[in-house]
């Protein structure tokens, strides 16, 4: 069997979502909204970015990037 020579993971920034929260914080809620991510810190001092998996059924990014979309909408009325 070959090895593997890559993954599909985005390594986002994700400095203007955070409102006040640190990346914990911030996973902890879209995790609540059933969006799985990996904070950046995981992999060292990136403490404003996101490992997000792309190795799944396309539905499921769709849905994803449309919670995402729909919490990033709201975030300015819900922190002001």
């Amino acid at each position: 069997m070959p090895e593997p020579r890559g993954a599909f993971y985005v390594f986002a920034d994700v400095s203007r979502a955070m409102a006040g929260r640190d990346v914990w914080q911030l996973m902890t809620e879209w995790l609540e909204h059933g969006v799985a991510v990996l904070p950046g810190t995981a992999f060292g001092a990136f403490d404003h970015w996101m490992r997000m998996s792309l190795a799944t059924a396309p539905d499921a990014l769709e849905r994803a990037a449309r919670t995402l979309r729909e919490l990033g909408a709201r975030e300015p009325a819900a922190r002001s």
